[in-house]
């Protein structure tokens, strides 16, 4: 895959895509996909999607920053549901 493109399993979501062709602008959309979880399932669906972002990540750069991963995992243990 071309450095800068975007992973194939982000163009697949109809609803809610990422725009940008590069992994900030793509990060930028998991982080919104995780305030948009509203409920238990939707949140342990953006937790496999934040998986696959660093495996696909790694592949591309050969390492992962933890400090992002951790952010993000952050922001999903901190979800309220509105609706269980």
């Amino acid at each position: 895959m071309p450095r800068g493109s975007i992973p194939v399993f982000f163009t697949n979501f109809k609803i809610m895509a990422a725009k940008g062709k590069n992994w900030f602008d793509v990060l930028k959309w998991v982080e919104k996909v995780i305030e948009s979880c509203e409920t238990p399932g939707q949140e342990r669906t953006t937790r496999k999607l934040v998986k696959l972002y660093f495996e696909r990540y790694k592949k591309e750069f050969g390492e992962v920053d933890l400090h992002i991963y951790n952010m993000l995992i952050e922001k999903l243990d901190g979800i309220t549901f509105k609706k269980i």
